[in-house]
């Protein structure tokens, strides 16, 4: 485009160039100032800040003559206890509602008639808490003919400990007999949370030098029990031979 000097006003040209050097200006201002961002992940249209990772923990270091069940926390299961003969898809309706007899309405709590129908719990026992078990060994190197002491302490937050055993691994195990539960239709009422806790002392002797597997039972809650539970705990003990007597130096003789 020509610009005729004559038909154009100087003093309107210089006004809208002015104009246009500030619009220029003011867009650089912009561009300068805007705000860093913080570095981010796409995710379709948004924006999403990544977050750090939890950083890891560690176990608690134990003295190697001390061995623990469980070796960390461990969680309850977040359903209720079942009996060994209770289906896994009983509702908790029908384990509240009250079994009778077919004959006359009678109703049935914790009978062994089996005309009661399947058993179940009623109401429900709840979560049971895990038993635990600790042993602790002294000398935490013994010599063959030492005399090992084992110190176990058996707990459960919920049921007394009931039976117990130690076997020393040469070539003795500790077993537990079998626990038989009794036969129970229709609804029983869980038995009364009761804490348990026993501390025991072992002594054994150890005649030859080897390694051993000691291990340690604990049971506790009656035969049934849904807070009952064994724990059997595993001990390593490594004999080392004794060291030999040093010879006695031979006297000179007299007559040398």
């Amino acid at each position: 485009m020509i610009f005729d000097q004559d038909r154009i006003n100087p003093k309107l040209f210089w006004i809208v160039a002015g104009l246009g050097v500030v619009a220029l200006l003011a867009n650089v201002v912009l561009i300068v100032a805007r705000p860093t961002r913080q570095p981010a992940h796409v995710l379709g249209e948004h924006l999403v800040t990544p977050t750090p990772e939890p950083a890891a923990t560690s176990l608690p270091t134990l003295p190697p003559n001390f061995l623990r069940l469980p070796l960390s926390p461990q969680p309850s299961p977040t359903s209720d206890v079942l009996a060994e003969d209770e289906p896994a898809d009983q509702t908790q309706e029908e384990s509240a509602a009250p079994a009778t007899t077919p004959s006359g309405g009678l109703v049935c709590r914790n009978s062994t008639n089996p005309s009661c129908g399947r058993f179940y719990w009623s109401p429900s026992p709840g979560i049971d808490k895990p038993i635990d078990i600790e042993v602790e060994w002294s000398p935490e190197s013994p010599v063959a003919g030492d005399l090992v002491t084992f110190t176990v302490t058996i707990t459960d937050p919920d049921a007394k400990i009931t039976a117990y055993k130690a076997g020393f691994g040469d070539p003795s195990r500790a077993a537990l007999p079998a626990c038989s539960t009794p036969s129970r239709y229709g609804p029983w009422t869980p038995p009364a949370r009761q804490a348990g806790s026993v501390s025991l002392v072992f002594r054994h002797i150890y005649e030859s030098a080897g390694d051993y597997s000691a291990n340690f039972i604990g049971r506790s809650g009656d035969c049934g029990s849904p807070y009952g539970e064994t724990v059997n705990l595993p001990v390593p003990i490594s004999v080392q031979e004794p060291e030999p007597e040093p010879s006695p130096e031979p006297s000179e003789s007299p007559f040398l």
